[in-house]
């Protein structure tokens, strides 16, 4: 197992990521590309550069330091050209007002769990733990395996935030030592899966149906993305999926929110465009079609 991974945040005192005070772990990389993601610096596996562009002063401190000259100064603003741009950090070392900041860094197993032990005391008396997100953790799956066997010798709660997509033998391997699985779950038809996400969800159903036959706490995420998750086609293909699967009681409702800036600070395209959150009243229909089935619902969490 590898002794060092890569991840680009660390959130703590984390209360929705799983029962009471958390650490949540951001690992980065994802193998899906899902349109509307609200974490765009988690899905590659490479170092990239945010530009906060209102924080930048124009010291142009970075243009010298850049050696690939990858920045520029062009009409009174500094421009990146990423294809060049090599995921050093030095520039974002130099820069006075943190208007270029790196997402992504090394760290090692032992460095992760000095941060994720940092809050020990807070776990014992919420009953809380360690979370991992991402991206997708399991693109990482050696690393996050030692993590996971590093938190359970500890005694430490874990629970993993997955989108499922994985080989089968990498989650079966991996779900032994996972407490609770926080289960994105998105669009039931495969075709339309493929066109929103960029892959196949036949893995990602397949390890859910496989851990719902174990004794494993499963808490389904779902997204409510308009137009695309929560059509009345896709509510009753995955209302009667989840109906047929064991263990299977809570639901929390993810609301669309808007992700742009994030896209264009990584200089990303936002597929998503001018979309809006869901209205509270439609938010409220979809609660009722899927309490009317049985299932305990929450929402952003």
């Amino acid at each position: 197992m590898p002794s060092s991974g890569k991840i680009f945040d660390v959130k703590r005192f984390a209360v929705h990521d799983g029962p009471g005070i958390r650490t949540t772990l951001f690992l980065k990389g994802c193998p899906m590309e899902c349109h509307w993601c609200h974490n765009p610096e988690g899905l590659d596996t490479e170092d990239e550069l945010f530009f906060f562009h209102e924080r930048c002063i124009g010291c142009e401190s970075c243009l010298s330091i850049c050696e690939t000259k990858a920045l520029n100064r062009r009409e009174n603003t500094i421009t990146i050209e990423r294809k060049r741009c090599t995921g050093c950090g030095k520039c974002a070392e130099l820069c006075p007002t943190e208007a270029l900041k790196m997402a992504g860094k090394t760290i090692t197993t032992a460095q992760a769990m000095e941060i994720i032990k940092r809050d020990g005391p807070y776990y014992e008396t919420s009953k809380g733990g360690v979370t991992f997100s991402g991206g997708e953790p399991l693109l990482q799956h050696d690393f996050l395996a030692k993590l996971v066997k590093d938190c359970k010798s500890e005694g430490i709660h874990i629970a993993l935030d997955t989108s499922g997509y994985a080989e089968p033998k990498i989650f079966e391997k991996l779900m032994e030592d996972i407490d609770l699985f926080l289960y994105d779950l998105k669009i039931i038809d495969n075709d339309i899966h493929r066109k929103y996400t960029g892959v196949s969800n036949l893995y990602v159903l397949k390890n859910l149906k496989t851990l719902c036959e174990t004794e494993k706490e499963v808490w389904i995420r779902f997204p409510v993305i308009p137009d695309i998750t929560c059509t009345d086609s896709n509510m009753e293909d995955m209302i009667d999926f989840l109906s047929g699967l064991k263990r299977i009681k809570k639901i929390s409702l993810l609301s669309f929110h808007d992700a742009g800036e994030k896209y264009a600070r990584l200089g990303r395209v936002y597929a998503m465009g001018s979309t809006k959150a869901p209205k509270r009243d439609h938010m409220a229909e979809i609660r009722k079609k899927f309490e009317s089935r049985g299932f305990a619902i929450t929402e952003g969490g």
